[in-house]
């Protein structure tokens, strides 16, 4: 994956012109939830946080609303038949509100379905002929919905099945005995290959019994293999596992079982790290992105970039505190915290600028204001006020220039009156 340059550096001034109105996409948001929009609802408040809003009613509102829209979006999904995907969106509701009555509702809806759809692709192998794929997806059924009447029925149906292929084999094997004690090689053969195909438990047969188990095997990993590779690690365990159960010696299985471990180890850590983010922890937020980054091998890219984004947030918060010491007039203060964002990241937003800028303010006041004391020392009172004048336009707040200020037109007004 190519690494993406942060575009936070670029969006953060808009983020901050957003802020004054991040208040207000919380009462959009309440209004919004009021009316049934749990999407819109939600989404307000993931802009208000993501301009960096931080309030009480914000942090209150926002497990609710995300399990409103989380509900929603999964009903959605059991509606497009998606019910994996629902299944994922429910299972985030219950990991926070085990007997939420909807999420358990739908849980059992989605999995009906998959169950359904699991025992019909059964029941159409078992017409093809393919038993052992369609047991498979029974069994699969069952783990939908255990007890599932319909898988459990064509299980039954597929044990008859091989029960009658296996009385069919035994017919056929003492064929090809006979057969075979009469010198009928060819028949022999025949009867054999008619016993092998009706029983492959059938003791002549369990070699290409074993190669087959080990063709699926093949499949299944294969399938993990690509599953890895796209990054559905999840997925990719659960086969993984299914053939650790069947065949524990199965080449290069511990080592996919380690790497789809770690990678789901990884971004539980990079999950941690994200919600830290998003309250202003940043720390906490690097120290679990980090790990997560150390651990992974896959996902690196990713998680460099919320890194970089974690960063960007914090110099983004140091950011405003720096800028609001400078609208305050507080230029001395403001150009501190500049140089220290400057220092520690070199080239955020337009730092060096401002920092040139207010310097060349303090410069110019400072020298102003020498220049206005030396004149007051030489008694040249207008001289002296001119320049006190040009400290206070430049650096209002500088020194005592104002108190100095006033003072020195106070004492011209004394000479003019007496």
């Amino acid at each position: 994956m190519p690494r993406r340059q942060p575009r936070l550096r670029f969006a953060l001034p808009l983020l901050l012109a957003a802020c004054s109105s991040s208040a207000d996409l919380v009462v959009q948001s309440k209004e919004q939830f009021r009316k049934g929009n749990f999407y819109q609802a939600f989404y307000a408040l993931q802009s208000a946080r993501a301009a960096g809003y931080r309030s009480e009613e914000l942090d209150r509102l926002y497990q609710p609303y995300r399990q409103a829209f989380l509900l929603k979006r999964a009903q959605r999904r059991v509606f497009d038949n998606e019910d994996a995907l629902a299944l994922q969106d429910l299972a985030q509701v219950l990991a926070v509100d085990p007997d939420n009555p909807i999420a358990v509702l739908w849980t059992r809806k989605a999995k009906e379905k998959l169950a359904r759809r699991s025992t019909d692709r059964g029941d159409r192998a078992v017409a093809n002929g393919d038993l052992e794929v369609g047991l498979l997806a029974y069994h699969e059924a069952l783990e939908f919905v255990p007890g599932y009447p319909d898988a459990q029925d064509g299980i039954s149906g597929v044990v008859a099945t091989w029960q009658k292929r296996r009385d069919k084999a035994e017919s056929r094997y003492l064929e090809g005995v006979r057969a075979l004690a009469e010198d009928l090689f060819a028949q022999t053969e025949y009867h054999m290959l008619i016993a092998l195909d009706a029983d492959p438990e059938h003791e002549a047969a369990k070699r290409s019994k074993r190669e087959a188990v080990e063709r699926l095997h093949e499949i299944r990993f294969e399938k993990a293999v690509q599953a890895i590779e796209s990054g559905h690690y999840n997925a990719a365990l659960h086969d993984l596992e299914q053939v650790k159960r069947e065949s524990p010696d199965y080449p290069g299985l511990d080592a996919r079982i380690a790497e789809a471990e770690r990678e789901i180890e990884a971004e539980t850590l990079a999950t941690k790290g994200e919600r830290a983010l998003f309250r202003g922890e940043y720390e906490k937020a690097r120290e679990s992105i980090d790990a997560a980054f150390e651990l992974s091998r896959r996902e690196r890219p990713r998680y460099n970039d919320l890194l970089l984004m974690t960063r960007d947030r914090e110099y983004g918060d140091k950011y405003v505190v720096a800028k609001d010491a400078e609208l305050q007039g507080r230029l001395e203060d403001a150009v501190a915290r500049y140089r220290k964002i400057e220092e520690e990241y070199s080239g955020f937003l337009d730092v060096a600028a401002r920092i040139s800028d207010l310097q060349a303010s303090i410069d110019l006041a400072t020298e102003a204001y020498d220049a206005g004391a030396k004149a007051e020392e030489e008694g040249n009172l207008d001289q002296a006020i001119e320049k006190f004048a040009d400290a206070a336009l430049l650096y209002p707040k500088f020194r005592d220039v104002k108190a100095r200020l006033e003072g020195l037109r106070q004492r011209r007004e004394n000479e003019v009156n007496r």
